[in-house]
C-alpha cells in the first residue's frame, strides 16, 4: 500500500491509490487470513505487533487524512477504516475492484473534505 500511494501528488490522490491497491489485494484474495483470524482470540504479543504493522502500513493513509486538514485525524481514520473494509468485503463478494475502490474512495473524500470544512 505504501509503494501504491508513494507517487501521488496530493492527499485525495493518496486515498483514492489507497482504495484501488486495497480492493485489487482483495480481488487478489491476500485478505483472507484477515478476515478467518477476525474471530480468533490472539495471544497479547501477536496482537500486538499485527496492529503496529498495520499502524505502519496505514501511514500514508494517516498523512494525507492530516494533510486535507482533518482535525482529530484519528478517529476520522477509524471511519476510513470502516469504508475500506466494506470495499474490500464487496471486492470478496465479487465486486469488481475498480468500480468499488472509485465508489468507497469518492464516498470518503466526500465525508473527509466535509470534516475539514469544519475546523
Amino acid at each position: 500500500l505504501e509503494a501504491a500511494t508513494a507517487p501521488a501528488a496530493t492527499p485525495e490522490d493518496v486515498v483514492r491509490a489507497w482504495f484501488t491497491a486495497a480492493a485489487r489485494s482483495a480481488a487478489a484474495g491476500n485478505h483472507r487470513l484477515a478476515t478467518a483470524l477476525a474471530g480468533v482470540r490472539l495471544p497479547d504479543e501477536v496482537r500486538t505487533s499485527l496492529l503496529e504493522g498495520h499502524r505502519q502500513t496505514s501511514a500514508p493513509l494517516h498523512r494525507a487524512v492530516t494533510d486535507m486538514g482533518v482535525p482529530d485525524p484519528d478517529a476520522a481514520l477509524t471511519l476510513v477504516t470502516a469504508a475500506v473494509n466494506v470495499c474490500i468485503t464487496q471486492v470478496e463478494a465479487g465486486a469488481p475492484p475498480d468500480l468499488e475502490a472509485r465508489r468507497a474512495a469518492a464516498f470518503t473524500l466526500g465525508g473527509l473534505t466535509a470534516l475539514a470544512s469544519r475546523t
